[in-house]
């Protein structure tokens, strides 16, 4: 089954501003993702940490992450 935990968040981030995907590379979730984790990967090697939950909180992302 895939990963579809991001979809609330997103959506309210859609509700929130309609033109959201403006600032990102892809209008395909799973593009994005994948980008971000290449990315730290390359440019973080040593941080071994996960994403957790992600969520806005006063009209801002906050992202938890484990380790």
């Amino acid at each position: 089954m895939p990963d579809t935990m991001y979809k609330p968040i997103l959506s309210d981030m859609i509700s929130a501003r309609p033109d959201f995907w403006k600032e990102l590379i892809s209008e395909v979730p799973e593009v994005n993702i994948f980008q971000l984790v290449s990315y730290k990967l390359s440019n973080y090697p040593n941080d071994t940490r996960h994403i957790v939950s992600c969520g806005l909180f006063n009209q801002k992302v906050r992202v938890t992450f484990t380790g």
